[in-house]
């Protein structure tokens, strides 16, 4: 059918009940309409190259949405471009092909996917430690420059976000330079970037070592104020007081970690599994956990995922207990200072903390296997007991139910 095209006639045309119907253009020779049993309408153009008889199709866009005369314009183009000898639908495959590339090489390359890869092909493989990296870039780095081309950043991007977090957390804003220095080193010798934003960047903050020991008073005040957060926050700080052991450690404690009488932590920052007794007061705080059917068990999405809101829970507790500069690590700290007051051997507060150096180090560690379980037992029984005892006054006493 031949029909001279308007945007009203395009419109008007009534889908066929079978086959396609081909409305072609009196005014554009080769341009023309087709529309589909199921309405679909698009323009297309008849071509020949020049030297070739062989007539060709070229779709041109979806007559909805395209106007009829870009539709017009870009029919002439393709007829124009095929008479000086070049096929119109291999330069549109090829102008496709490139901007599907362009699309794929930007998505390769936005920041967060470039920390994926980091993460997969290079953290996991090589550093015990690579969760606290892959949170680090999931909760500072992703939020700033996750959909941006990982070489827009600049080294004055890197400044003013290790001034931002630093403002806050100074400790956090050099564990991030140190993480953003070996992921973009990384990425120089992948050739994703030519030069590190971060080269010859100092850390941020200047780190002394802490010696910060909660005292009896503050120990109680945060005891009750772990009560009034309630789960998992109060939780978590009155095991680590307990059970001396790291943040991470028992912030991502799962199921299968939790035997009869001790924890089972088979990934620590020395790189050794850690056996940690479970004490009276330890046992009473996991009767109290709710239960979940995912692995972990303090969480906040019903075990599916750790808790990850750290900073937001101690800002409660500073509030609620007036206690402050003080940090999660201090409560370890606060626990072997404490059983060393109980006169516990410094050998087995060593074993307790999971230290690789101290009273027992190199070649005496390596002949000496010997891992104290009945020693970090008993230590662990009596700083409870202490803990208790500061929590309730002078008189030993029960530790205090953790509020749900």
């Amino acid at each position: 059918m031949r029909k001279r095209l308007t945007e009203i006639t395009v419109t008007r045309l009534k889908a066929p009940d079978s086959g396609r119907l081909e409305v072609h253009d009196t005014i554009t020779s080769g341009f023309g309409v087709r529309v589909t049993p199921q309405d679909a309408r698009s323009y297309f153009v008849l071509y020949r190259v020049a030297g070739d008889r062989k007539l060709r199709r070229l779709t041109l866009g979806d007559a909805r949405t395209l106007k009829l005369a870009e539709a017009r314009e870009r029919a002439k183009e393709a007829l124009a471009l095929a008479q000086t000898g070049a096929d119109p639908r291999v330069r549109k495959e090829a102008a496709a092909a490139a901007e599907r590339a362009v699309d794929e090489d930007f998505e390769k390359n936005r920041f967060s996917k470039v920390a994926d890869l980091y993460i997969s092909r290079y953290a996991k493989p090589n550093l015990r430690q690579w969760r606290p990296l892959e949170r680090m870039f999931k909760g500072k780095l992703n939020p700033a420059w996750g959909e941006r081309q990982i070489g827009t950043i600049t080294r004055r991007d890197v400044v003013e976000l290790l001034d931002g977090i630093g403002d806050t957390a100074p400790v956090m804003a050099n564990r991030v330079h140190a993480l953003l220095s070996r992921f973009f080193g990384w990425c120089v010798e992948r050739e994703i970037i030519e030069v590190s934003p971060v080269a010859g960047l100092k850390k941020p903050q200047r780190e002394r070592s802490r010696d910060r020991v909660l005292s009896a008073a503050e120990i109680r005040a945060l005891w009750a104020a772990a009560g009034e957060v309630g789960y998992p926050g109060g939780a978590l700080v009155r095991l680590l007081l307990l059970t001396a052991c790291r943040l991470n450690e028992i912030g991502q404690l799962t199921k299968e970690q939790i035997g009869k009488d001790a924890l089972h932590l088979p990934e620590t920052k020395n790189g050794r599994p850690h056996v940690v007794p479970v004490s009276k007061g330890v046992r009473a705080i996991f009767d109290e956990l709710p239960e979940f059917e995912g692995p972990y068990m303090l969480t906040s999405t019903a075990g599916k995922r750790p808790m990850q809101n750290f900073s937001d829970i101690k800002a409660r507790l500073d509030e609620l207990s007036g206690v402050t500069d003080w940090t999660y690590h201090d409560l370890r700290r606060t626990a072997a200072s404490g059983m060393a007051e109980l006169k516990i051997p410094p050998h087995v507060i060593e074993a307790v903390l999971n230290h690789a150096s101290g009273t027992v180090s190199g070649v005496a560690r390596v002949y000496n296997r010997f891992d104290y379980a009945k020693e970090k037992r008993q230590a662990l029984e009596r700083w409870a007991a202490e803990v208790a005892r500061i929590v309730k006054g002078k008189a030993a006493a029960k530790v205090v139910e953790l509020r749900a």
